[in-house]
């Protein structure tokens, strides 16, 4: 995990690390998970001609839940905003085992870390799942 520091609880990055990560690619879906080496991802890195992505939301701002309208714009802001910087993304979902959280997300490709924890900072969003080019997501945590 990495911390700029520690304004997140401990419970709350333990929830995020453990969470799977859902990329619905073109050819099949595949999960990501933190600290654990993606074949999928680096297969899909090899592609699309890239060696990083970034999994990212912008719904539930600062772990609040919101409602259903209110993610879906946040959501497509943010899918707004990944169409300026001329980005590719793939549709996913985070979600918890054993509950029912379930979170709408992007894995956004080819895209730099200072790019992601922008975006993640400008939509509220207490960590983003960043993969360089070892395809071995980690969690990182923005505030």
């Amino acid at each position: 995990m990495l911390k700029r520091n520690s304004l997140i609880s401990t419970e709350l990055a333990d929830a995020y690390t453990s969470a799977n990560y859902v990329v619905q690619a073109a050819q099949h879906c595949f999960t990501l998970e933190i600290g654990t080496l993606s074949i999928d991802l680096s297969n899909l890195y090899a592609e699309e001609g890239v060696n990083t992505a970034c999994f990212i939301t912008a719904c539930n701002p600062f772990s609040v839940l919101m409602s259903t309208p209110i993610n879906v714009a946040r959501q497509a802001a943010l899918l707004s905003e990944i169409d300026m910087l001329k980005l590719k993304s793939l549709t996913g979902h985070g979600e918890s085992i054993g509950t029912a959280w379930r979170e709408l997300s992007f894995l956004v490709l080819g895209i730099t870390y200072e790019q992601s924890m922008e975006l993640a900072i400008k939509h509220q969003q207490n960590a983003f799942i960043w993969c360089n080019e070892t395809a071995t997501p980690k969690l990182v945590l923005t505030r």
